[in-house]
């Protein structure tokens, strides 16, 4: 009896994604890096991200995949850049096709931050996607990202 039950847990452990991932988009910020410079005018920001754009393989189909915005807040939340400026090396809106995944790089070109509270703590990117398979919009954010910070002039 307890063998036939382990047996009935092997497909729910075979999964690797939630059922959610399975039928819509699902996206990741990661492999990002920061560095955050102080200068005669005030601090700025430079660095990168990637973000992973995956449609799940029980879908009703393709999506098209729109960046919307970008934002950069401390861990706790508190915005530091409301709406970052970025270029991607893919251009948008983007179709991702049912079980399929896309990598996408953005750069980041800031010309302001407070460069104190740029490198007080572990910082977030913040995006939101606009996703024609959803109808809506799907948020994302990165792990907590430690920026390198060149000392205050």
């Amino acid at each position: 009896m307890r063998g036939s039950s382990l047996l009935c847990l092997l497909p729910l452990l075979l999964t690797g994604c939630s059922a959610k991932d399975a039928v819509s988009l699902s996206v990741r910020i990661s492999q990002s890096a920061l560095t955050v410079r102080q200068g005669a005018f005030g601090g700025s920001l430079t660095g990168s991200f990637q973000v992973q754009l995956t449609v799940g393989p029980e879908a009703s189909g393709a999506s098209t995949v729109t960046a919307q915005s970008f934002s950069l807040q401390t861990q706790s939340g508190m915005v530091l850049v409301d709406v970052l400026k970025v270029e991607s090396d893919a251009a948008f809106p983007l179709s991702v096709g049912k079980g399929e995944t896309k990598h996408v790089t953005f750069t980041i070109e800031q010309s302001a931050i407070n460069h104190d509270a740029a490198c007080a703590g572990p910082l977030k990117i913040r995006g939101s996607f606009s996703d024609s398979l959803k109808g809506g919009t799907e948020p994302a954010e990165s792990d907590p990202i430690t920026p390198g910070c060149d000392p205050t002039a």
